[in-house]
């Protein structure tokens, strides 16, 4: 144990200011281990990332919803709006039979996610399409 450091973070705990306690209590190439680490194991970064993946777009009168669900047909989700959030909902499974996985980063299973609109959408006549596992969600404002 580096007791140097343990008395760094002792002393930074009696300090009223704070801003520096981080820096007082890494080693300086923490920072870049960590990015280093994370280039080299795309699984490790996108293991907890938020899914299925989705972009708003915003015009004048239309606000686009893309959501990505690769692997799922148009009765596997399921969309439902309260107030100004839509909520997806669904499964998508993306196995191969009879086949020992070696590496396997696409997500297969139930998922569920929301996301806040803009209030507009509220009372906004909506649209949506799924093609080629992308779901569009339109809003026309």
């Amino acid at each position: 144990m580096n007791h140097g450091k343990f008395k760094k973070w002792a002393e930074t705990l009696q300090e009223e200011n704070h801003t520096k306690f981080w820096e007082k209590i890494f080693d300086d190439d923490h920072e870049e281990k960590n990015d280093t680490e994370a280039d080299a194991s795309p699984q490790i970064v996108n293991e907890y990332r938020d899914y299925p993946l989705i972009d708003v777009y915003e015009w004048a009168n239309q606000l686009l919803v893309v959501i990505e669900i690769p692997g799922a047909k148009r009765t596997d989700v399921e969309l439902t709006m309260h107030e100004n959030t839509l909520h997806i909902s669904g499964s998508s499974l993306l196995t191969v039979k009879d086949a020992n996985v070696l590496h396997k980063e696409r997500r297969e299973g139930t998922f569920q996610r929301s996301i806040i609109l803009p209030p507009a959408v509220e009372e906004a006549p909506c649209h949506a399409s799924f093609k080629d596992g992308l779901l569009h969600v339109k809003f026309d404002l």
